[in-house]
């Protein structure tokens, strides 16, 4: 299978960002199953390495470790003082991937992450 790549990139210096389980909370938003579903049509796999298994930096037991929770997201939200942000993480490579992305984690109501 071919390596597809796509990622999320947050401004670790600003807020919200700067803040650790900010970025805890996102990570667990992720449903990459559905990602790779919906814009790669399967034709990928979800992993949370930015490598592919071809490549040394590729550790297996590294690559199964995500996992998707909105209740964990919304918990470390909670603890980070977050509700109701208008911060998303930046898509400005333009990658038509992270506007799918966007789109899938904003799918779920509001009320899912209160």
């Amino acid at each position: 299978m071919v390596a597809l790549v796509d990622d999320i990139i947050m401004n670790t210096t600003q807020p919200p960002f700067d803040n650790r389980k900010v970025r805890q909370a996102v990570n667990l938003a992720i449903n990459r199953p559905r990602f790779v579903q919906n814009y790669y049509q399967g034709f990928s796999e979800p992993i949370c390495l930015p490598y592919p298994k071809s490549s040394p930096a590729y550790f297996a037991d590294q690559a199964k470790t995500c996992e998707y929770s909105l209740d964990k997201a919304a918990a470390l939200l909670k603890e980070a003082s977050m509700t109701n942000s208008t911060h998303h993480p930046d898509n400005s490579k333009g990658n038509p991937g992270g506007a799918m992305l966007a789109q899938i984690m904003q799918a779920r109501p509001a009320a899912d992450m209160a």
